[in-house]
C-alpha cells in the first residue's frame, strides 16, 4: 500500500507534470491545453482529499525523502490548515477554470502558467522548510506577474511591471531574513526551528531583525498598506479568473507562510516576549484594516471594490494574528479560509456579469436582478459572507477575532472591527441596491457566453459560505496550525 505522505509531494508534482505536458501535447494535439490543466487539477483534488482526511481524523502529518546516506532532503508538513489549503486552492483553480474555457484567456502560456501556479501554491502550504517556503513564494510571484501580463487589457504589463518590482523587493528583503535566520540557528528545518530558537533566546537582536525582515518582505507580497499600489490595477488589468486568485488564494497563502513561519518556527512564545512589537503590530494592522476598507468605500468600479477589499480583509486576518490569543488566533484562520470561497466566487460572479451585461460599475449593475435572478442572489450570499454577518462563516471569523480581543482588554480593536465590517457593507450595499431597487438601463443589451459550468462554480461558492458558517465548531476543531 503507498504511504498517504507521498500525496504532499505529489500534490505539486502533478499540477508541474501537467505544466510540462501543456507545454509539449498541443504542438500534436491542438486545444489540449484546457483538457490538460482540467485532469491535472482534478486529480490534485483527488489525491489532496484523503490527507486532509486524515489529518481531520490523526493530526499532523508529516513526510520526508530520505537520500541514500540517510539525511532528510526535503520535508513536508501537513496539519488542519495546510491540508484544507491544498483542496480548497485546487477546487478553487480547477473552478475558475471552468470560467476561462469561454471567457479566457487561452493559449500554451497561460494553462502552463496555470498549472505551476496550481503547483507552487500547494509547495508552499505543505512544505516543511523555511528556504523552499521562499523559492515557492517566488515562483508564485512570477507565475503571477507573468499571468497579469497575459491580459489583453490596457494597462496589463505597466501592473505586472508595478509587481515585479515590489514582488522582487519582498523576496529579497524576506529572503535576507531568512538567511539571518541560518545564520544563527544553523538551520531552515521548520521542525528544528523551535528549539534552536528557544536554545539561542527569543530576545536575540539577529533573530528580532530576521522575523521583522520576514514579515516586511511577505506584506510587500501581499500588497498590504502601504505596499498596496500594485494590487488595484493588477485586479483591473488582470483576467477575471486571474482576479479571483490573486484576491482568493495568493494572498491566502502569502499569510499562511507567515503563520507557519510564526507558528511552527518561531513559536507563539516569540511574540509573547515582544509586547511592544505585537502592540506596534496590532493596530499596524487596524490601520490597514480601515484603509482597506474606506479606499473600497469609494470605488464604483466592482474589481477595484473587491481589489481594496482584500487589503482590508487581510488587515482583518492579521489582527487576528496580533492579538496573540487562541481565540483571536482560530477566529483569522477562519476568516482566512472564508474569504477564498467568497473573494473567489464575487471576481468569477463579476466576471460573468460583464460578460453577459458588459456591467462593471455601480451604473451598469442597474436592474441586474431582473434579467438574472440567480446570479443576483448568488451575489447577495457572497456579499454576506464577506461583510460577516451570520449564518456565514466570515461572520464566524470576525466574531472570534473581536471575542479574542476583548478576552485580551483590546476593547478599541473588538469595536473597530466591527467598524471595519459596517464599512464592508457600505461599499457592497450600493451594488446590491443598484441590481435591485435601480430602473433597468434601456440601452442594456445581453450577450451569451455565462455557461451552467460557470453559475455552478458561483452557486456552490455561496453554499459552502453558508455550510462552513453552520459547521463553525468543527471546522475551529480541524484547522489547526501546528
Amino acid at each position: 500500500m503507498i504511504e498517504i505522505g507521498w500525496a504532499l509531494p505529489g500534490a505539486i508534482a502533478i499540477p508541474y507534470l501537467g505544466m510540462i505536458a501543456a507545454l509539449l501535447v498541443p504542438r500534436r494535439i491542438p486545444r489540449s491545453g484546457w483538457g490538460i490543466a482540467a485532469i491535472s487539477l482534478s486529480i490534485t483534488v483527488a489525491v489532496s482529499l484523503p490527507v486532509a482526511l486524515e489529518v481531520a481524523h490523526h493530526g499532523t502529518l508529516r513526510f520526508q525523502f530520505i537520500d541514500v546516506f540517510g539525511v532528510a532532503v526535503v520535508p513536508f508538513l501537513a496539519d488542519g490548515v495546510s491540508a484544507t489549503l491544498v483542496v480548497v486552492n485546487s477546487t478553487m483553480m480547477a473552478g475558475a477554470l471552468v470560467y476561462t474555457r469561454t471567457e479566457g484567456p487561452r493559449g500554451t502560456l497561460f494553462y502552463t502558467g496555470w498549472l505551476l501556479l496550481a503547483g507552487s501554491i500547494n509547495g508552499l502550504a505543505v512544505i516543511g522548510s523555511l528556504f523552499y517556503l521562499v523559492v515557492f513564494l517566488e515562483i508564485t510571484s512570477l507565475t503571477i506577474i507573468t499571468l497579469v501580463a497575459a491580459s489583453d487589457k490596457e494597462g496589463a504589463t505597466f501592473a505586472a511591471i508595478k509587481y515585479l518590482f515590489l514582488a522582487a523587493s519582498g523576496g529579497i528583503v524576506a529572503l535576507l531574513g531568512v538567511g539571518m535566520v541560518f545564520v544563527r540557528t544553523d538551520s531552515l528545518l521548520l521542525s528544528e526551528l523551535p528549539d534552536a530558537i528557544a536554545e539561542i533566546g527569543y530576545t536575540d537582536p539577529q533573530l528580532q531583525v530576521a522575523f521583522g525582515l520576514i514579515l516586511l518582505g511577505l506584506s510587500m507580497k501581499i500588497g498590504l498598506f502601504p505596499f498596496h499600489g500594485w494590487l488595484a490595477d493588477a485586479h483591473a488589468a488582470a483576467p477575471d479568473a486571474v482576479s479571483a486568485l490573486i484576491s482568493g488564494a495568493v494572498p491566502a497563502l502569502a499569510v499562511f507562510v507567515f503563520l507557519r513561519i510564526l507558528v511552527t518556527g518561531f513559536t507563539i512564545e516569540f511574540l509573547a516576549t515582544h509586547p511592544t512589537l505585537v502592540t506596534v503590530f496590532l493596530y499596524g494592522m487596524v490601520g490597514i484594516m480601515l484603509v482597506g476598507n474606506l479606499a473600497a468605500l469609494f470605488q464604483r468600479h466592482i474589481k477595484l471594490m473587491l481589489a481594496y477589499s482584500t487589503i482590508a480583509q487581510f488587515g482583518l486576518v492579521l489582527v487576528g494574528v496580533a492579538l496573540v490569543n487562541e481565540t483571536a488566533f482560530q477566529g483569522a484562520i477562519v476568516q482566512m479560509a472564508g474569504h477564498g470561497f467568497a473573494k473567489g466566487g464575487l471576481f468569477i460572479l463579476a466576471g460573468m456579469l460583464y460578460l453577459r451585461f458588459d456591467a462593471r460599475t455601480i451604473d451598469e449593475y442597474a436592474g441586474v436582478a431582473k434579467r438574472a435572478p440567480l446570479l443576483a442572489g448568488t451575489f447577495v450570499v457572497l456579499a454576506i459572507s464577506m461583510i460577516g454577518l451570520p449564518p456565514t462563516v466570515g461572520f464566524i471569523g470576525k466574531w472570534y477575532i473581536a471575542l479574542g480581543a476583548i478576552e485580551e482588554g483590546a476593547f478599541l480593536v473588538a469595536v473597530l472591527v466591527v467598524v471595519s465590517t459596517l464599512l464592508t457593507l457600505g461599499y457592497t450595499l450600493p451594488f446590491i441596491n443598484a441590481m435591485y431597487f435601480r430602473s433597468d438601463r434601456e440601452d442594456r443589451t445581453e450577450r451569451p457566453g455565462v455557461t451552467r459550468g460557470m453559475v455552478a462554480i458561483v452557486v456552490t461558492a455561496a453554499a459552502l459560505g453558508i455550510v462552513l458558517g453552520l459547521g463553525s465548531r468543527w471546522i475551529v476543531e480541524v484547522l489547526v496550525i501546528t
